[in-house]
């Protein structure tokens, strides 16, 4: 099993290339800020359920295109739903 100290180190690694990902994303440099810091702090809630047989960066960037999306999909449902409330 991976250290604490071994997946902190390998996730500040990728801080770099996950920065450039969020970036190619949204399009923002401060949603991309906002979207690493998110995948940070999922990554590190989620730690337990990573598993050293899986390619670690591409468990991250898994996490961070799932954050990505799930927050257009809710910015999608309420431009819907507040579109409704005006009819």
């Amino acid at each position: 099993k991976m250290t604490t100290i071994e997946f902190n180190t390998s996730l500040t690694n990728l801080q770099g290339n996950l920065e450039s990902f969020a970036k190619q994303l949204t399009g923002n440099e401060d949603d991309a800020k906002d979207l690493t810091q998110e995948t940070f702090l999922k990554a590190l809630i989620y730690r337990e359920k990573y598993v050293n047989h899986n390619n670690f960066k591409a468990w991250v960037y898994t996490i961070m295109k799932n954050i990505f999306y799930l927050v257009q999909l809710y910015l999608l449902l309420f431009c819907y739903i507040f579109a409704l409330c005006y009819l």
